[in-house]
């Protein structure tokens, strides 16, 4: 079993990526959290909107960690 490698240095640049993520996924979770007052009353249209603009939040957050994702690794007995 191959040793599994230490996570990548911090860099410092890497600062304003990491803040951008956090805002995103801050923004997720206020409209998830609108869109669950919504159903709570029965809002079908106030629901949608806080769930479509959660969607939109974490799409943003996604695309965003793409910029700070390590490499991928080999899989062990895959050829180098």
């Amino acid at each position: 079993m191959a040793a599994e490698t230490a996570p990548p240095p911090f860099h410092g640049t890497d600062t304003p990526v990491f803040e951008a993520l956090a805002e995103a996924l801050i923004a997720a979770q206020t409209y998830a959290g609108a869109a669950a007052d919504f159903a709570s009353i029965h809002d079908r249209r106030g629901a949608a909107y806080g769930i479509r603009c959660a969607a939109a939040c974490i799409a943003s957050a996604a695309s965003i960690l793409e910029e700070v994702k390590p490499a991928p690794r080999s899989k062990p007995g895959a050829a180098a």
